[in-house]
């Protein structure tokens, strides 16, 4: 789960201002640098969301609030983006 990492730089510092709390983004898809289609980024984007989910389920468990409202964030982000996109064509 390195996306719940908090990012570092070069200097092995955290980019978010020494924040415990992680600083990690979602690529966009023509960031990549893999030969991924759209509907492949699409498919991995819907797995991601279930993977925060199993995720935020473990940390519930320890009753690490934080980290469970990190998920709920962050699916809800991805949630609205993927409704930004409306209806793809084909």
């Amino acid at each position: 789960y390195t996306w719940l990492q908090p990012t570092r730089n070069g200097d092995g510092n955290n980019d978010n201002g020494g924040s415990e709390l992680p600083s990690g983004r979602i690529l966009m898809h023509d960031e990549l640098k893999l030969p991924v289609s759209p509907e492949e980024y699409l498919g991995g984007l819907c797995d991601l969301s279930g993977e925060i989910g199993r995720y935020a389920v473990a940390r519930g468990t320890k009753r690490d609030r934080d980290a469970v409202k990190v998920c709920l964030d962050t699916n809800r982000s991805m949630f609205m983006a993927l409704k930004m996109i409306g209806r793809l064509p084909g």
